[in-house]
């Protein structure tokens, strides 16, 4: 759900929906056409002039920014949500006309739940929280966009952590998104270099064998 359940339900009783058929499968390359494509909603989604229909992506978009910059809205919506809203938009590569702030305020709000051990025990397991937030990363990293924030050094550091204490949990699609994600924001700057060579250091270190001879 992208709002409180109950609310949502009154949206789509309402008659409000999202027609995933009539969103468009490909943005023009150029940044004019693609402003006018997100533009043409005005007059009926475009319909009548050869552009697909943009008002189905649109609602969803407002939707879900109305989640964002509302903080107690933000607050409740849960970690899968926070990392399946990023792993939708990084695809997209957000540039002018979509916002980069929905991958920024997904990432912040990722970090602090991911800090503050309060928080992140009302979310769910540790493993559970983490494993969220390195497909979030994941989705962030695939934007192109938001190259720079603390989410990459902070779940990098974390899944060395589980991997140093032979966690079951550090392997299979947390250890794949964190390590994805840090190959997706090269170059990398001071803390996530660190975090990255932690990483490194501790695979190495529980599956690395020294050579033999023979």
């Amino acid at each position: 759900a992208i709002a409180p359940e109950d609310t949502l339900e009154q949206r789509l009783e309402a008659g409000e929906g999202i027609e995933v058929a009539a969103l468009p499968s490909k943005w023009p390359s150029d940044s004019v056409a693609r402003t006018q494509l997100m533009q043409c909603c005005a007059n009926g989604g475009g319909e009548g002039n050869g552009n697909p229909g943009t008002s189905p992506f649109l609602w969803a978009h407002e939707r879900i920014e109305e989640v964002l910059d509302d903080t107690a809205l933000r607050q409740a919506a849960s970690f899968s949500w926070l990392a399946d809203t990023a792993v939708f938009y990084g695809p997209l590569r957000p540039g002018p006309p979509f916002p980069v702030h929905i991958l920024e305020d997904c990432a912040d709000e990722a970090l602090r739940r991911l800090v503050d051990v309060s928080i992140a025990r009302q979310n769910g397991s540790e493993e559970e929280c983490l494993a969220q937030a390195c497909r979030l990363a994941r989705g962030a990293a695939m934007s192109h966009a938001l190259a720079r924030h603390r989410i990459y050094a902070e779940v990098a550091q974390r899944v060395a952590t589980k991997v140093r204490e032979g966690s079951q949990h550090a392997f299979g699609s947390a250890l794949h998104d964190v390590a994805l994600s840090l190959a997706l924001v090269r170059p990398w700057d001071s803390e996530v270099a660190q975090a990255a060579a932690s990483l490194l250091l501790a695979l190495k270190t529980r599956w690395g064998r020294p050579a033999t001879s023979s």
